[in-house]
């Protein structure tokens, strides 16, 4: 489900995924606007492709559950069904932020082009903590691997995931006083300003979801801990 919800990530936001994916591509993008992609219908993918297969995933979970009732197999099948729910979600709001960004990115005036950008970025280093985390490896506890050293491991990524979200906040325009010296400069106009402050907020909701689910997919400890023979 996360890579057709990342290619509806990516073309929403104008852009491949291979150029989302490259840190030195999206630095280029900084002030001079990028758009790859003009006419990505999200909606489309969303209905046409998002929705059947999480609704696959609902049905096959919940069957699952049913016919395995353990604490830990329940609340892992739970993890994966909460993490796809954020993955659709990021697309849904994906699809609110289009409009702006391919207004905006490309648009004259330097300074909203400038900002409108910054928020692809922000998103496009949070798309890249995902692919990150899909391939982290904690190994699974063993008879010489104690499960304790393997849960704080666990632990102290998810506190550095949650200092992602913390440390995004100063990129927020409202939050940051940014928008303030903005507005007093005269640089961007009523209806920009306020595009910007909502867009910005969107951006924070995104990044949010995407690291809740890659907690829940991919540092969940009821999966790693699971086949521990102490357990």
């Amino acid at each position: 489900l996360f890579d057709i919800c990342f290619e509806a990530i990516a073309h929403g936001m104008g852009l491949s995924r291979a150029t989302m994916l490259d840190k030195k591509k999206m630095k280029t993008i900084s002030n001079a606007g990028t758009i790859e992609y003009y006419d990505a219908n999200v909606d489309e993918i969303y209905y046409n492709r998002i929705k059947n297969i999480y609704g696959e995933i609902v049905k096959f979970g919940t069957r699952a559950q049913t016919k395995y009732g353990e604490v830990k197999f329940v609340n892992a099948i739970n993890s994966v069904l909460e993490a796809n729910r954020y993955f659709v979600e990021v697309v849904k709001d994906i699809k609110d932020l289009q409009p702006n960004i391919l207004k905006y990115c490309d648009a004259e005036n330097q300074v909203v082009r400038s900002e409108y950008n910054r928020l692809r970025k922000r998103i496009a280093k949070f798309i890249r903590i995902v692919f990150y985390y899909q391939d982290f490896k904690i190994v699974k506890p063993s008879l010489s691997n104690d499960p304790v050293e393997v849960m704080d491991k666990i632990n102290k990524e998810r506190l550095l995931l949650q200092t992602y979200i913390e440390n995004s906040k100063k990129y927020d325009v409202l939050y940051n006083g940014a928008i303030s010296q903005l507005i007093i400069d005269k640089k961007l106009t009523g209806t920009m300003v306020t595009s910007l402050i909502n867009d910005s907020r969107i951006v924070n909701s995104i990044n949010k979801h995407l690291v809740k689910a890659s907690a829940l997919l991919y540092l969940n400890s009821d999966v790693v801990l699971r086949d521990h023979p102490d357990e």
